[in-house]
């Protein structure tokens, strides 16, 4: 990692979103301990609570990055929050780093995922599932066909009792 440096614009996109999101009137932002449980050097995050109804609030924490501050985004949503996506950048070495163009879009997709309505979390004793801006990913369903991850999708939004945690969020 030759220069850590170059991804502050990960906190200046952050900053941007939030910014946004308040001054158009689409949420209220307050600074929020960090959730127990989080693997994250910050100590705050800003919490984005939406002002449309059924919307999932939006977490998001700051961190270091070898040692340069606001250059790790992590996401969540709902209350308590669940991580959203992966946050950026994934890595942070040179080698895995394809350029700023690439990790706005990652991160803007991951917020996006949020506050444009349709996110769907679901958990349950042995897997999870979730939605994206362009899909889904999930872990522990093994070799389960996409047709049957749709219709877990489809049937949460319809209502249905799906896993043992279920969030569910209107656009913002």
């Amino acid at each position: 990692m030759t220069d850590p440096e170059r991804y502050r614009i990960v906190g200046a996109r952050a900053d941007a979103w939030v910014e946004t999101l308040t001054s158009l009137g689409l949420a209220a932002a307050a600074s929020v301990p960090v959730p127990t449980g989080w693997r994250t050097s910050a100590d705050a995050a800003t919490l984005l609570r939406p002002h449309a109804p059924g919307a999932q609030p939006l977490l998001l924490v700051l961190s270091d990055l070898d040692a340069v501050p606001g250059c790790v985004l992590t996401l969540g949503a709902g209350e308590p929050p669940v991580a959203v996506g992966h946050g950026a950048p994934d890595c942070g070495c040179d080698a895995c780093d394809s350029g700023s163009e690439d990790l706005l879009r990652a991160l803007d997709d991951e917020i996006l995922a949020v506050v444009g309505g349709g996110f769907v979390h679901i958990e349950a004793a042995d897997w999870s599932l979730q939605t994206t801006v362009d899909g889904w990913s999930a872990t522990g369903l093994g070799a389960h066909p996409t047709a049957h991850v749709d219709d877990l999708i489809a049937r949460a939004r319809a209502g249905d009792e799906v896993g043992h945690r279920l969030l569910l969020g209107a656009a913002w």
